[in-house]
């Protein structure tokens, strides 16, 4: 809010304010439904934080600070901003403080909130050097004079063409079907979590009318309780989907369009057996990385006035293992910018020589808030 005082500019900092009340609003109100708990959470110990690792707090404010000033005042200061608040992310997750998808749900939902909210100081005002060198133009926008809030503005900018979108899909993750590894120890295990809140994040490029590309990363770890030679151990199962993906657009009709395209999964596993959450000393550990070719293809029906419902699913190998997934998906696009939807995603994936995860199958039940810019 410093820079606000700064540059002297009293509607950037109202916009501030609200894009960091409501997302703060949303994080602590999330917190308390959702009381999910945090990686260093004690199973053994009657002493532990209240479950509110979902989403992070501290990684929203930092976000929200940072988007507010990117948004505001310009990449020269918003990208040092960004840097800050990625850092502030990962030393979180490093002090076993917060998952990854608890930092990615932060982040968003503070970028989303500032990208609702707030408008380039730009977009207003700009000083401009006379052609004769000896004064300087004042230009304003005809938004200097116009009575509308920040985000009204952005909805019905009709001429709006994106080139970027941003999607943001919290997650109830089922796990219906599992099998570890164990870290390469033969740790006999007691019990796994079978549901976990998540969530996942998209990048997509429109490269032209019928093609483009994207990067999704999706992250989800699974804490278990077992036995060594009768000794108990906590254990940590953590997966990064990784997923580049290029799709080309089919205008099959108005009603139907479709893509078709190829995708390259990176995954990155870990297995980790610990005796304590409080600790970075482990008994065990394992990682691999895992690469899957696939293709992928959706459907979708367009009922008019920015309802769609999508079909989708990809399917893809390796030397040794498989990864499959199906999708459903309700979406409303209520402006040129912005849509939301809900959905349901069946995800598989298979890989016997696997030191951490050789077989996992979940249900994930998701909403999605997406921006184009």
């Amino acid at each position: 809010m410093g820079l606000t005082y700064y540059h002297e500019d009293a509607d950037g900092r109202w916009q501030f304010v609200k894009s960091f009340a409501a997302s703060q609003l949303m994080v602590h109100g999330a917190k308390l439904m959702i009381e999910k708990r945090r990686p260093n959470y004690d199973e053994f110990s009657s002493s532990n934080n209240p479950p509110n690792s979902f989403p992070s707090g501290h990684t929203s404010a930092a976000f929200g600070g940072a988007s507010f000033i990117y948004s505001r005042y310009g990449a020269q200061w918003g990208l040092p901003a960004y840097a800050m608040a990625a850092f502030t992310g990962y030393s979180w997750v490093y002090a076993e403080k917060h998952y990854w998808d608890d930092v990615i749900a932060g982040a968003s939902i503070a970028t989303l909130s500032s990208l609702y909210f707030v408008n380039s100081v730009n977009d207003d005002i700009a000083f401009l050097p006379c052609s004769d060198g000896l004064g300087v133009n004042i230009v304003m926008s005809s938004a200097v004079f116009d009575s509308r809030s920040s985000q009204e503005k952005k909805r019905y900018n009709t001429d709006f063409e994106g080139k970027y979108y941003f999607e943001f899909y919290p997650s109830i993750s089922h796990f219906t079907s599992n099998d570890f590894a164990g870290g390469g120890t033969g740790i006999d295990y007691k019990h796994a979590e079978n549901e976990i809140m998540t969530s996942a994040v998209r990048w997509s490029y429109q490269a032209d009318s019928l093609n483009h590309l994207s990067f999704f990363w999706h992250p989800y770890e699974i804490r278990a309780l077992g036995e060594v030679s009768g000794e108990q151990y906590h254990s940590r199962f953590m997966a990064n989907d990784f997923r580049v993906s290029w799709l080309h657009h089919l205008p099959l009709t108005y009603r139907f369009p479709g893509k078709m395209g190829v995708s390259l999964v990176a995954q990155y596993t870990e297995a980790e057996i610990y005796k304590s959450p409080t600790s970075r000393s482990t008994q065990a550990d394992k990682s691999e990385w895992f690469f899957y070719p696939m293709i992928s293809g959706s459907l979708e029906y367009q009922f008019g006035n920015g309802i769609g419902l999508t079909a989708s699913g990809s399917w893809g190998k390796n030397s040794k293992g498989k990864i499959r997934d199906a999708s459903m998906e309700v979406n409303y696009r209520f402006d040129p910018r912005w849509d939301v939807g809900a959905g349901y995603n069946w995800y598989e994936r298979d890989q016997p020589d696997s030191s951490s995860f050789r077989h996992i199958e979940f249900d994930n039940y998701y909403v999605k808030a997406g921006y184009r810019f």
